[in-house]
């Protein structure tokens, strides 16, 4: 299904615990974050913003219109040295060297990172 379906479809639908549901679909304007077929995976309210947990670890969140995912602090570097993103700070003036926030000019990659920073965090649980 094509990207702007799928937020039309995701703003019409309320997030649900992944217990309830195969999917747990976040919506985001034009676009939405999916974690398909995870039942690991839940919804939850991260710095104020509704993000994903893998087990009780967060790993993904929508924040000011951006996509922010946990990822090792080298592909962090990575993908702030490719013009990708830039290191999440959620305004306290000191960036978060494990966290990256990616625009919507890059929402073509949201849900490869997403799923990336949800294999991350599951190896640390």
């Amino acid at each position: 299904m094509p990207a702007k379906k799928m937020a039309q479809a995701a703003a019409k639908t309320p997030v649900k615990p992944a217990a309830r549901k195969k999917a747990v679909v976040v919506p985001a304007g034009a676009v939405a974050l999916v974690a398909a077929g995870d039942k690991a995976v839940s919804a939850a309210q991260l710095f104020g913003a509704l993000g994903l947990k893998v087990g009780n670890k967060a790993f993904a969140m929508l924040y000011k219109g951006s996509l922010v995912v946990k990822l090792p602090a080298a592909r962090v570097q990575a993908l702030t040295n490719s013009r990708t993103g830039e290191p999440f700070d959620p305004g306290m003036g000191r960036p978060m060297k494990e966290w990256i926030a990616i625009g919507p000019q890059q929402e073509a990659q949201w849900v490869n990172l997403s799923k990336e920073a949800r294999d991350f965090v599951a190896k640390t649980l």
